[in-house]
C-alpha cells in the first residue's frame, strides 16, 4: 500500500479517489462491493494476507476511508503496515462540511439508503433533527479538523502528509491532481486533461437547501479553519492551494 486518502468527511475524498482511478498510475483498492470506501487499517496486523491479490506492481496501490483521521490507532495501524505510506488529508471550509453532513445523513435517515448506516438505525433523530441539534449532538466534536491534523501530524513521517482543499479541487480538478500527483512521485501531465468546466460544478449537499446558522456556530468552525490554515503555512504541509 502506497498512499491512502484519510479523511476527512465530506471534504472530497470521493471526488479525489474517483479521479485517481482513472489514470493507470494508481491501482485504487476497493471493498468486496466494489464501493470506494474500504478500510484497510482495521485488518492489522493481516493486511497483506487480505488485499495481497488486489495489489499492482506496476502502480502505485492507494485507497480511501474517511475516519481515519479520527483514529491514532487506525494511522499507526497503516504506518505498521508501511512506515512510508503517503497519507491525503482533504478539508473544506468546516461550515460547509456541517450542512454538507446533515443533510446527508438526513436523506439516509429518511430514504433507507444504505440501511445498515446508523443514520438509518437512529432515523428518529436524524431524519428529523434541525442543524442546530445535529451541530451539539453530532458533528461539533468531528468538526475539530485543526485537532486532528496536528495528532495526525505527530504520527505520519515528514513531508508524507498532504492536505487537499476541497474548495481548490472545486475551482480546478487538474491542478489539485497535478499537485497529488507531484506529492505521489508520479507524472500525469500527458494524460491529464487541462480543461475546465465551470458550467458542470457538481451541486454537493452543502449546495441543498437553506439554513439559519447561529453566529456563535459560524464563529466556532470559522475559527477552526482558521486554526487549519495557520498550522499548515507554519509547518510547510505540501496542499493544493495556489
Amino acid at each position: 500500500m502506497d498512499f491512502a486518502i484519510i479523511g476527512f468527511p465530506k471534504c472530497g475524498t470521493t471526488a479525489l479517489i474517483q479521479e485517481l482511478s482513472k489514470y493507470r498510475e494508481y491501482n485504487i483498492l476497493k471493498d468486496e462491493g466494489a464501493k470506494i470506501e474500504y478500510n484497510v487499517a482495521r485488518f492489522h496486523p493481516n493486511i497483506q494476507e487480505h488485499i495481497g491479490s488486489n495489489l499492482k506492481g506496476d502502480a502505485l496501490n492507494g485507497h480511501k476511508f474517511v475516519a481515519y483521521a479520527f483514529s491514532k490507532s487506525a494511522v499507526r495501524n497503516l504506518l505498521r503496515y508501511n512506515q512510508n505510506m503517503k497519507m491525503i488529508l482533504c478539508v473544506r471550509t468546516p461550515l460547509k462540511a456541517l450542512i454538507s453532513w446533515h443533510n446527508m445523513h438526513k436523506r439516509i435517515a429518511n430514504s433507507k439508503d444504505p440501511s445498515n448506516h446508523f443514520a438509518y438505525k437512529e432515523r428518529n433523530f436524524y431524519g428529523s433533527c434541525n442543524l442546530l441539534s445535529y451541530y451539539y449532538n453530532y458533528a461539533k466534536e468531528r468538526l475539530r479538523y485543526d485537532i486532528y491534523l496536528e495528532r495526525v501530524f505527530e504520527l505520519v513521517p515528514e513531508n508524507n502528509l498532504m492536505l487537499v482543499y476541497q474548495e481548490e479541487m472545486a475551482k480546478s480538478t487538474s491542478n489539485t491532481l497535478l499537485a497529488v500527483a507531484d506529492f505521489l512521485g508520479t507524472d500525469i501531465r500527458d494524460a491529464i486533461s487541462k480543461e475546465e468546466h465551470p458550467s458542470s460544478r457538481h451541486v454537493g449537499f452543502a449546495d441543498k437547501g437553506s439554513h439559519e446558522i447561529p453566529n456563535l456556530i459560524v464563529e466556532e468552525l470559522n475559527d477552526v479553519y482558521q486554526r487549519v490554515l495557520s498550522f499548515d503555512k507554519r509547518n510547510n504541509i505540501p496542499n493544493n492551494r495556489w
